[in-house]
């Protein structure tokens, strides 16, 4: 009886030892071979953030837009002091003026409102491009930006020079691809 005990005993243990084995072989095949027992979850991938639309704080210049007609111009701002195919030329007064860009339809592709004199009715750059859009002045004290509101369709460029009495200040709106 003891030795059929012993048997017993030696069989267990040996199939214990078997069974520990056949784990520790397959613990290592998943290591050494990065096999992943578990249930993979697929995960969608994410859309990228949009950039910001930047929506223009202006979209017209003296009361005039891209694309208006000469007439529509003409019942805004009067008889220009100059006009041909290409476009119009108005002045204002002594220090404010505006020069009208055509298209071949003879609609309006660009705007150019010019203030000379240290004109007190220039635009300042926030009244422009709202208060979000950041500028540097350069050491000789010259502010010039450019910016594209391609959603809208057009670019907003904001020059200044000189200074008080000789400031001369340039606001320009163009239509994006209407050359």
């Amino acid at each position: 009886m003891k030795s059929l005990l012993r048997c017993r005993r030696t069989i267990v243990s040996s199939m214990v030892y078997s069974v520990l084995a056949i784990a520790i072989v397959f613990a290592f095949g998943i290591v050494a071979f990065g096999q992943d027992t578990t249930t993979a979850t697929v995960v969608a991938p994410q859309p990228k953030p949009s950039p910001a639309v930047i929506e223009p704080a202006v979209k017209e210049l003296r009361g005039i837009s891209l694309g208006m007609t000469v007439d529509e111009v003409r019942s805004k701002l009067g008889k220009p002091l100059s006009q041909d195919d290409s476009g119009l030329y108005y002045s204002f007064s002594n220090t404010e003026s505006a020069q009208i860009g055509l298209n071949s339809d003879g609609k309006v592709r660009t705007i150019a409102t010019i203030y000379s004199g240290g004109d007190q009715n220039a635009p300042k750059f926030e009244d422009v491009f709202g208060p979000s859009v950041q500028v540097a002045a350069s050491d000789n004290g010259r502010l010039y930006k450019m910016v594209r509101y391609p959603s809208a369709g057009f670019w907003i460029a904001y020059s200044k020079i000189g200074t008080d009495k000789n400031e001369l200040t340039t606001v320009t709106m163009k239509k994006i691809g209407d050359n």
